[in-house]
């Protein structure tokens, strides 16, 4: 996380917009990153606020810029943008999913989770961290390379947060159910499961200083 030199802060006009700057400046005071403010709307008449924003955050001394855009949808506006910008990282508001929707539609944030190719962040309640727990969930199940990266930048990105935040760093992994008919043993009882999903998880154990106690392998779907 310290790595990361801009972060992209979604402001949502339909929202207060305390939570997510509150979050975007204790990341950036720690961090020293460049802040840059989104809205996603074609509404002309939404940048001044924008700019107030802004400037507010200038004059607590913070590295500010800011823009409106829009491209199709609000995923993919976000994405848009924080390509352009190189931005590291994403911080946005969550928008409570409408239940009848959720049925029909795939929800706008459950696509920028999906699809957005840095890290994001995203706030829900204004509870301190300090102190917290903060759970790394990978899919060690998977071992190609991208895998292997993706779960190792998981876990680094988890145990920075807990060092910023004083917190405890926890990592699960969620294995599938036992199938009698699978070609490999391995994945014909949950005892032999679970004991090959630890033994995946040993090298981000021993880089992060997991120990057993703070490692979790369930059984089930991964959304559950």
């Amino acid at each position: 996380m310290h790595t990361i030199r801009s972060i992209l802060v979604v402001v949502d006009p339909r929202q207060p917009e305390t939570l997510v700057l509150n979050r975007a400046r204790m990341i950036a005071n720690a961090t020293q990153s460049h802040l840059h403010l989104l809205v996603c709307d074609k509404r002309p008449d939404l940048h001044s606020h924008l700019e107030e924003l802004g400037g507010a955050l200038e004059k607590e001394g913070f590295s500010v810029s800011a823009q409106q855009a829009w491209h199709h949808s609000p995923h993919q506006t976000i994405i848009a943008v924080q390509q352009a910008k190189d931005c590291g990282l994403v911080i946005k508001q969550h928008r409570p999913d409408n239940p009848i929707m959720k049925s029909i539609l795939t929800p706008e944030d459950w696509k920028l989770l999906r699809y957005c190719p840095s890290p994001v962040l995203m706030v829900k309640t204004a509870a301190p961290w300090s102190s917290g727990t903060i759970l790394a969930a990978v899919d060690v199940g998977n071992s190609d390379i991208e895998h292997r990266v993706l779960q190792a930048g998981i876990v680094s990105h988890g145990y920075d947060i807990a060092k910023l935040t004083g917190g405890t760093l926890h990592m699960m992994s969620a294995h599938p159910y036992p199938m009698y008919s699978a070609p490999d043993p391995v994945f014909q009882r949950k005892e032999s499961i679970q004991g090959f999903y630890s033994e995946q998880c040993r090298n981000l154990q021993k880089e992060f200083g997991i120990d057993d106690d703070h490692l979790h392998i369930e059984e089930g779907a991964p959304i559950s």
